[in-house]
């Protein structure tokens, strides 16, 4: 799932460019990660298409995972302890960066 999180992006979409969030949408949670000052994972859930502080713009399906939801679980603990809070940097390591190492663990290939 895609998000805006600034007003401005109604424009600057159209030209490719913009502040975006992102998540990937499994068994109804959607998982996504955020910065913070301590050590313990940036990773976090929240009901789909409504993460705190961003417009939802759009959900692009990338595919189909064959996991079980545990396996799937398996993959986000292991991703958790790599995305620490204190990680976190807008533009080098951020929410776009853990959605597309997601997506990467999940079916071989990374967000659009």
């Amino acid at each position: 799932n895609v998000y805006d999180l600034i007003h401005t992006n109604n424009i600057s979409y159209q030209f490719g460019v913009g502040a975006f969030h992102s998540g990937i949408e499994l068994f109804g949670r959607e998982y996504s990660f955020a910065g913070h000052a301590d050590d313990s994972t940036g990773v976090f859930t929240c009901d789909p298409r409504n993460a705190a502080g961003a417009i939802f713009r759009e959900g692009i399906t990338v595919g189909d995972v064959a996991m079980t939801m545990q396996e799937i679980q398996s993959v986000v603990d292991d991703l958790s302890r790599d995305f620490l809070g204190n990680t976190y940097n807008l533009i080098t390591r951020n929410c776009n960066h853990f959605s597309n190492a997601l997506c990467y663990k999940l079916l071989g290939r990374g967000i659009p």
